[in-house]
């Protein structure tokens, strides 16, 4: 399979995982509908600049769209970060993948030794395939040793006293408010910045 093969399956698997018609990615990459559709069945060779515009609608890195599908397994984005005493954190994200799997997790992970997995707070996924313990080792465990020093410079919420004193504890009411408030704004934060870089985008 040629570059420009995988240009077009990829173009149609990132934009049908992020829930786009073709119209839809035409208009926010400003290309035509029949352009796209050309692309994504390998009838077009498209420019570069074309390329970068739909790499920017779909929000990714333009190398991914000429990769293997093989060697592009999972894009991860952490959303939320809870940070315990001694570097042991609960990170919450999400996960997509190139062959349409999408899993929302959250992992109580220790820093202090090699991101190991401590506990399993939440995990689905839209394949039954999917098991947490596996996808933590084998695919998350090594982008969370990449983001290591950022994880850990994260203007997390912060509880002061380890996670295991904190689960036999359980949650009291002003901490879940605290936690309630912390989710807001960085829900605000996000919803601002997107807006900004949608409009960014348009101008």
């Amino acid at each position: 399979m040629n570059q420009l093969s995988y240009l077009g399956s990829n173009i149609k698997n990132y934009r049908k995982a992020k829930g786009l018609t073709i119209s839809e990615l035409a208009a926010l990459s400003k290309t035509s509908i029949s352009s796209i559709s050309q692309i994504e069945n390998g009838k077009r060779d498209p420019t570069f600049k074309v390329i970068l515009n739909i790499a920017q609608a779909l929000q990714i890195d333009i190398g991914k769209l000429v990769t293997s599908l093989e060697e592009v397994i999972y894009e991860h984005n952490i959303q939320i970060i809870i940070r315990f005493e001694n570097n042991k954190c609960l990170i919450m994200g999400n996960s997509l993948s190139n062959s349409h799997d999408i899993l929302v997790w959250g992992f109580i992970v220790d820093f202090r030794s090699e991101e190991k997995l401590c506990d399993e707070i939440f995990f689905k996924s839209n394949n039954k395939n999917d098991v947490p313990s596996t996808f933590y080792e084998n695919q998350l465990k090594p982008y969370l040793t990449q983001q290591r020093f950022r994880i850990l410079l994260w203007n997390a919420l912060e509880i002061n006293e380890p996670y295991e004193l904190s689960k036999e504890k359980g949650i009291n009411w002003t901490d879940f408010l605290t936690f309630v408030d912390h989710i807001q704004q960085i829900n605000f934060d996000t919803i601002k910045k997107e807006t900004k870089e949608e409009k960014d985008f348009k101008n």
